[in-house]
């Protein structure tokens, strides 16, 4: 395997080499692709505009309708304009994702695939038993999965949400939606069957509180004994114990699973990704959740900017791929140290 720095040259000279190579043409596709979208767009707003003005011109004439049907036209023609360039938009969509994406996910290891349209499910995500909030709505997309080395990962796009309702002093009910969940959510094999659940969380109270937020921990864990979140695990390495609380039904488990080589490879990944990200071991896998706000994997827009995108935003795309997909690397997965039973 070759060193992180001459990896990293490696990749960034397989990028540039795809830039000017073939997606060149395939941008040049896009971009009039782009515009046409753009033209048809600008189109159908004059026309299905002009079609609501007069109509709304002769009402007023005829002094029939008011405000409202004013405001009818209004979401009518938004509607019929949305409508006319739906589909155009979704294929202008679906084919940066398969010509660009795809390409980029590949360059990466060939034995990736990639499935724009699919995700991973929240039966999985629930399994995970990392949030244990429950969820009112979820969606996922950019699955991409497939061996790296010996491990069979998967990962896509997630987010899952939960809604509470409000009433107003009007007695006017309001719903909320929250995010549980929005990011990347990786799955691999861990060549293990689990005896137990490890659940390894950001330690917010540690990091804030010291001493005084570990004795908080020590508290909750032993109001959460029977849970399916176990008991706190205490280990050795101050550092990981700073960034992670860790919870667990088997304690000599989690303890056999965070050796001292993979706790410090977690503190690494965690500072190289500078987020909050948790971990759980449950039957034979390993699931991370990698937090995120940016919608991953979007083309650019149909009114901004260009399709012609420069070297370094195609490099931003292929960097979101290989932040998951590296997981293997950083984590040493495919050094296997158990055998399934």
């Amino acid at each position: 395997m070759k060193p992180r720095q001459s990896r990293t040259q490696f990749f960034a000279q397989s990028v540039r080499r795809l830039y000017h190579g073939e997606l060149q043409t395939v941008m040049n596709q896009l971009e009039t692709q782009r515009l046409a979208i753009r033209q048809q767009g600008l189109t159908a707003a004059i026309w299905i505009g002009g079609a609501c003005f007069l109509l709304a011109l002769f009402m007023s004439l005829i002094r029939l309708g008011g405000t409202a049907l004013f405001v009818f036209l209004g979401i009518f023609g938004l509607i019929a304009w949305y409508a006319a360039l739906a589909g155009p938009m979704s294929q202008y969509r679906n084919d940066f994702k398969q010509q660009v994406i795809d390409r980029l996910v590949k360059l990466y290891d060939q034995n990736l695939s990639y499935n724009p349209t699919g995700g991973i499910s929240q039966q999985e995500f629930r399994h995970s038993q990392i949030y244990q909030h429950s969820i009112d709505r979820y969606s996922n997309e950019d699955l991409i999965y497939g061996l790296l080395g010996k491990t069979a990962v998967r990962f896509s796009e997630v987010h899952a949400e939960y809604k509470t309702t409000t009433t107003d002093s009007k007695g006017n009910r309001h719903t909320h939606w929250h995010t549980i969940f929005r990011g990347i959510f990786f799955i691999a094999d861990f060549n293990k069957h689990f005896q137990g659940r490890t659940i390894i969380e950001p330690d917010h109270l540690e990091s804030a509180w010291g001493g005084f937020g570990s004795w908080l921990q020590s508290l909750t864990a032993k109001v959460q004994v029977g849970s399916n979140r176990g008991q706190l695990v205490k280990l050795e390495d101050p550092t990981f114990e700073k960034l992670f609380a860790v919870y667990s039904t088997d304690q000599v488990e989690a303890r056999y699973i965070l050796s001292t080589s993979l706790m410090q490879r977690l503190v690494e990944f965690h500072d190289r990704v500078g987020k909050p990200v948790a971990l759980s071991f449950i039957d034979s896998k390993l699931h991370i959740a990698i937090p995120s706000q940016k919608n991953l994997f979007e083309p650019p827009s149909i009114w901004f900017g260009s399709a012609l995108m420069t070297q370094e935003e195609v490099q931003t795309y292929f960097n979101d791929i290989k932040l998951a997909a590296a997981i293997v690397e950083d984590l040493n997965l495919n050094l296997r140290i158990w055998t399934k039973q």
